[in-house]
C-alpha cells in the first residue's frame, strides 16, 4: 500500500515538471524545449516557447512589431495585411513568401497547420469569436492576443512582445522614440490655447470612416494639437469601423483634412460635395505618410512619428526645429537596421504606392 502510494506521489511530481506552464489551458503538449509564461493584452497567463521559430501573425501590425525585434524572420504564416506591406517586404522578404491563412476574418486552419507554428497571435475580436477560437485552441498551439487602443497599451504590447521575443531592449527603444517625440511636440503644442488650435478633419480608409472617441488615433491627435471635429458628434459603427456623414463634415467645417488611404485624399480634392468645406478651398487636404504601416492608423507602429508630422503639417513655425524626415530615417535605421534611399523617403513621405492591393484569395 505504501509502494503504491508513493508511485502516485512520485508520478504527479513528474507530470508537474514535464507539465511546464500548466498553468494555461493553451499550452502545446507536443512542444519540446524551455517556454515562459507571460501575461498578453487581454491579462491571460500564456505558456509560449522561450525561443519562438515558427510564428503565425494574425494581426498584421503584430508582424510589423516582430520585425522591428529583428525575429520577422520567424513569420511563416500571416494575415491579408502583411502581404500588401512594400517596405516591410524589403526589410525581411521571407515575410512576403509566408502562408496566406487568414482574409476577411476566416482562418484556413489546414495551411496554418501545415506551417507547424508554434506559436499564434490573434487580436482580441478574434478571441471573442467562439467558433473561431475554438477551432484554433482544439490543436494546443499557444495563442496570445494582441490588443491595444492607447499609448500606454500600445506600448505595453511591445513590451510583451520584447519579452516573447528575447528583446526588451529593442522594445525599450522604440518606447524611448514615442516618449521622446511626444515631449518634443508637447513643450511647443501645450502653449497653443484651445481656442487657437487648428480643427481637422481624420479620414481613414474610405473618406467617411473617421476616428472615435477612446482610440489611439484620437489620443495621438490630440497630443499634435488638432482638434478633431469628428468627435463632436454621433459616429454609426460597423464593425470595428466608426463613420461620420459629409452633412457633418461641412457643418464642422475642418480646417485641414487627413487621410491615410492612397485616393481617399484625391477624392475629397475633387469632389464636388466637398468643395464648400474650408479644407478643401484653401488646399489643406493632405494623404499621411505610409511607412511599414499607414502612419496613425489605429494599430501603426509608425504613431509617433505620426505625432510629429502632423503638429509640423498644423503648427510649422512652432516646430521649426522638428525635422521629420530626419527623424524618420533615424526610425527605420534605428529600429529595422534599414537605410532609407532618398528615393524610398519621397515615396514613403508622399503615401503614394506604398501598399499592394489585396488578395482575394
Amino acid at each position: 500500500m505504501k509502494f503504491k502510494k508513493s508511485y502516485i506521489i512520485i508520478s504527479l511530481i513528474i507530470l508537474i515538471i514535464l507539465s511546464g506552464c500548466s498553468n494555461t489551458k493553451i499550452v502545446d503538449k507536443s512542444q519540446s524545449g524551455p517556454t515562459k509564461t507571460i501575461i498578453d493584452s487581454i491579462g491571460r497567463e500564456v505558456c509560449v516557447p522561450d525561443e519562438p521559430k515558427r510564428v503565425a501573425c494574425l494581426y498584421t501590425n503584430t508582424g510589423h512589431f516582430i520585425t522591428m525585434l529583428d525575429h520577422g524572420d520567424t513569420i511563416v504564416a500571416v494575415s491579408n495585411g502583411l502581404k500588401r506591406d512594400k517596405l516591410l517586404h524589403k526589410i525581411v522578404p521571407s515575410i512576403a513568401e509566408a502562408t496566406l491563412v487568414k482574409v476577411s476574418g476566416d482562418i484556413n486552419i489546414e495551411a496554418l497547420l501545415n506551417e507547424k507554428v508554434d506559436l499564434i497571435f490573434i487580436p482580441k475580436d478574434m478571441y471573442e469569436n467562439k467558433e473561431q477560437i475554438n477551432k484554433l485552441e482544439k490543436y494546443n498551439i499557444p495563442i496570445v492576443v494582441t490588443e491595444f487602443t492607447s499609448i500606454k497599451e500600445h506600448q505595453e504590447n511591445v513590451r510583451m512582445l520584447g519579452e516573447i521575443f528575447n528583446n526588451s531592449e529593442e522594445a525599450k527603444r522604440y518606447i524611448d522614440f514615442y516618449n521622446d517625440m511626444i515631449e518634443e511636440v508637447s513643450t511647443k503644442i501645450d502653449q497653443i490655447p484651445i481656442e487657437e488650435r487648428i480643427r481637422i478633419y481624420h479620414s481613414i480608409n474610405e473618406a467617411t470612416n473617421t476616428v472615435a472617441k477612446n482610440t489611439l488615433p484620437a489620443e495621438w491627435m490630440a497630443i499634435a494639437g488638432g482638434i478633431d471635429v469628428s468627435l463632436e458628434g454621433e459616429l454609426d459603427k460597423d464593425g470595428d469601423k466608426y463613420y461620420t456623414s459629409l452633412e457633418d463634415i461641412l457643418y464642422y467645417n475642418p480646417e485641414m483634412i487627413l487621410c491615410n488611404e492612397d485616393g481617399v485624399d484625391e477624392y475629397i480634392r475633387q469632389g464636388q460635395a466637398w468643395q464648400e468645406i474650408d479644407a478643401v478651398k484653401n488646399n489643406k487636404v493632405y494623404l499621411l505618410p505610409n511607412g511599414i504601416s499607414r502612419w496613425g492608423h489605429t494599430t501603426s507602429i509608425e504613431t509617433p512619428l505620426a505625432i510629429g508630422w502632423t503638429a509640423k503639417k498644423l503648427y510649422p513655425t512652432r516646430l521649426e526645429e522638428l525635422d521629420i524626415r530626419k527623424a524618420t530615417l533615424n526610425f527605420y535605421k534605428d529600429l529595422f537596421e534599414y537605410d532609407l534611399s532618398d528615393e524610398e523617403l519621397n515615396q514613403l513621405m508622399s503615401g503614394k504606392s506604398m501598399r499592394l492591393t489585396k488578395e482575394l484569395k
